[in-house]
């Protein structure tokens, strides 16, 4: 019953995806088929099938919606780089959104350059989902904050945290510890140096295979960089994303505070929308409002 439950909620918590503008380019679908088919791409044919036009672009948004585990890995990597509001975007979210494999999970988030705002809730519950590996929610998490959100910043320090002796019990750092913390940690810095090199500095610094002290003094130094790169962010203020908020707001599947912290996570993007709400004649919606800002993560 509660596997059902999840079923139905889950969609409602993603973006609308707009039907495909123009169908797939035949010839091209057939091409990426007996690539595929083969083995896995090769560079040499990674290159000829990077996509040229929409209806090349409509096949690999089919494959990331439709395709077998292979075929979407394989229309993530030809994405990849691709922008925010390309129609490969949201295809790409979908897809890790209902993967549960976390190779094809991975690829998925990791491929296009940036994500729309719509997406970021949806990102931000997968973010928070103890139900994913660990990878799979540092590179949303990863997603979120190279697009300047705040809120995620503390996930993130509590996912570099992790194994050292400034390990958290935070809320939301309810993930395994295993050991395996090198990989979520690497995603993590894949996505911070590639925002502070996008302002024209260094990278952020961090090395996740360094000892547990060198790794706290590393964190130490980022922290402040961090906090200025986000204070220099400007708010996001977006249709999709106010839409996406109300969505978690208005979530009736189990685990609601996770809806609710994913909200929270979104500040000050989501501060207008959780303030609206707590105008409403409606007690559900006030109390999520109310939720949200007492679950602010710091």
């Amino acid at each position: 019953m509660l596997i059902a439950v999840l079923v139905l909620q889950a969609p409602a918590l993603l973006p609308p995806l707009p039907e495909a503008a123009v169908a797939p380019d035949p010839a091209y679908s057939a091409a990426f088929a007996d690539a595929v088919a083969d083995a896995e791409l090769t560079a040499a044919e990674t290159e000829a099938l990077r996509p040229a036009g929409p209806g090349q672009r409509a096949a690999l948004r089919r494959a990331l919606l439709e395709g077998s585990a292979d075929e979407q890995r394989a229309a993530a990597l030809l994405a990849a780089g691709e922008a925010a509001d390309s129609p490969l975007a949201l295809a790409a979210l979908r897809c890790a959104w209902d993967s549960r494999e976390e190779a094809t999970a991975l690829a998925a988030l990791l491929s296009p350059e940036a994500f729309p705002a719509s997406a970021w809730p949806a990102l931000a519950w997968i973010c928070l989902d103890p139900e994913r590996p660990t990878s799979v929610r540092a590179a949303a998490c990863g997603r979120l904050l190279r697009s300047g959100c705040r809120g995620a910043w503390p996930v993130a320090r509590s996912l570099l945290r992790t194994g050292t002796a400034g390990d958290e019990q935070a809320p939301w750092a309810d993930w395994n510890r295993l050991g395996r913390y090198e990989l979520p940690k690497r995603l993590l810095v894949l996505d911070l140096d590639a925002w502070f090199q996008a302002a024209g500095e260094p990278g952020c610094g961090f090395e996740p295979n360094a000892a547990w002290q060198v790794q706290l003094e590393q964190l130490a130094a980022l922290e402040s960089r961090v906090q200025q790169r986000l204070a220099a962010t400007e708010r996001v203020e977006d249709r999709g994303l106010a839409s996406g908020v109300a969505r978690l707001l208005r979530y009736g599947g189990p685990d609601p505070d996770r809806a609710f912290r994913a909200a929270a996570l979104l500040v000050p993007h989501a501060t207008r929308t959780l303030q609206l709400a707590l105008t409403k004649d409606d007690p559900a919606l006030v109390f999520a409002a109310r939720r949200a800002f007492e679950l602010l993560p710091r």
